[in-house]
């Protein structure tokens, strides 16, 4: 087996592995609100700060993956991570929304009022891979340099970790509850 047959390899388990992870992380994963609600006690909510939020992650993204690993054409990566991370940002909401309300019974106002969206966690990073990491791979993978194939995975899991990391941290100093 030549050498570049050996990186294909390490680049498929490298992807199913990450696909594993997540379709693990979420069918193990079980809620339990024990018929009590959700009281917010700060008059700000996640979705309050969401679109300061958003610009931080595609300010941030778009300088990692032009600046890291070495992506020419900013206005094509930018345009490709304000695609994945639209993506990414809804994600939670909608599928928090569905998992607690089947989708019937609450309106989606009313879920955001009264559950409780700390949508940023392990969940949430997981999901943003799964989501974020496919349309990222798929749009800039030609625009990376053959050799730098190791970098522009290791970017995307980074910038990744960084920016929910710093959307956690934002996230939980405005807004916060008790059940």
């Amino acid at each position: 087996m030549s050498i570049s047959g050996k990186k294909n390899g390490m680049k498929n388990k490298l992807l199913y592995i990450i696909v594993f992870v997540f379709v693990t992380s979420s069918a193990l994963c079980i809620h339990a609100y024990a018929n009590s609600s959700w009281r917010w006690l700060s008059e700000t909510r996640p979705y309050d700060i969401l679109p300061f939020i958003i610009a931080l992650t595609l300010i941030a993204e778009t300088l990692a993956y032009v600046f890291v690993a070495k992506i020419k054409r900013p206005v094509k990566v930018f345009a490709v991570v304000a695609i994945a991370n639209h993506l990414s940002f809804l994600a939670p909401y909608i599928f928090g929304y569905i998992g607690y309300t089947g989708g019937l019974t609450y309106t989606f106002d009313f879920a955001l009022e009264h559950l409780p969206y700390y949508t940023i966690g392990i969940e949430y990073f997981l999901t943003t891979i799964l989501v974020e990491f496919p349309v990222v791979w798929f749009s800039l993978k030609n625009d990376v340099h053959e050799n730098k194939t190791v970098r522009f995975i290791l970017t995307i899991i980074g910038a990744n970790v960084v920016t929910t990391l710093i959307c956690a941290a934002a996230e939980r100093a405005v807004a916060y509850g008790v059940w």
